[in-house]
């Protein structure tokens, strides 16, 4: 998993690396330099099946012109890249 985000740019990870199921991660957004915080949580449905969750959300301000959602839709596409 963690290997397939190793070239995000300026990417943190800021768990206690504990519970393996439950990741979380700082990444500064491109232009503005804004901190956002992405929760990665593999939920196991059965002994050969699980679900992956990836929540995106902006620390400051309002709005964020896209940039989690684009970043959620990234971070999917390359997660299901590298298990193929």
């Amino acid at each position: 998993l963690l290997e397939s985000l190793t070239d995000e740019l300026d990417l943190q990870r800021v768990d206690e690396g504990t519970d393996p199921l439950k990741l979380r991660f700082v990444q500064r957004t491109a232009k503005m330099r804004y901190p956002d915080t992405i929760r990665i949580e593999i939920l196991p449905r059965d002994e050969t099946t699980s679900e992956i969750a990836i929540y995106s959300q902006s620390q400051v301000g309002y709005g964020d012109a896209g940039v989690n959602g684009k970043r959620v839709r990234r971070w999917l596409a390359r997660l299901t890249d590298h298990e193929s």
